[in-house]
């Protein structure tokens, strides 16, 4: 059977598109009730990886102390998954260790937390990583990703 020619399967090809993408399947997958400011947190780290790599503003105490002083003063819950705080202790665990993180990282994170790191494979090259989905991904959320992210770098 020949492939219809008018059917075209959108394409994600952004970093930052796909970065959206992640974050609001993440932030959908097992919803219950979890703390506001976590998500805020979450945002903000997906914020810093949209456009390449994240630093840390300050030391890693100190931040970390702003933070949780933040979270333990939260009474408000949102619905939205409890993955948000995995993913973001992850994140900044990495960013603490090794000083930075570009945002091949974090799409990874993102990948490994909805289990789509079947159905997106990462190929890592020396200054890029490809993420690029397979058959199986398309059929499941009806579009194509094939992304090529600049390894620890700023992009506009």
């Amino acid at each position: 059977m020949a492939k219809d020619p008018t059917k075209v399967v959108r394409t994600i090809t952004d970093q930052v598109e796909l970065i959206d993408w992640l974050v609001e399947q993440v932030k959908a997958t097992e919803p219950t009730l979890v703390g506001a400011r976590e998500v805020q947190l979450f945002d903000s780290i997906a914020e810093e990886f949209k456009y390449g790599r994240f630093c840390a503003p300050m030391e890693p105490g100190e931040y970390l102390s702003e933070v949780f002083d933040d979270i333990a003063d939260q009474d408000e819950k949102v619905e939205c998954s409890a993955r948000v705080r995995w993913v973001a202790a992850e994140a900044l665990g990495y960013v603490f260790q090794n000083g930075d993180a570009g945002a091949e990282c974090f799409i990874a994170l993102m990948l490994d937390a909805l289990d789509l790191t079947k159905r997106v494979v990462a190929t890592k090259g020396d200054d890029r990583t490809r993420f690029k989905s397979t058959l199986g991904f398309r059929e499941r959320f009806g579009f194509r990703c094939d992304v090529t992210v600049k390894n620890g770098e700023y992009v506009d």
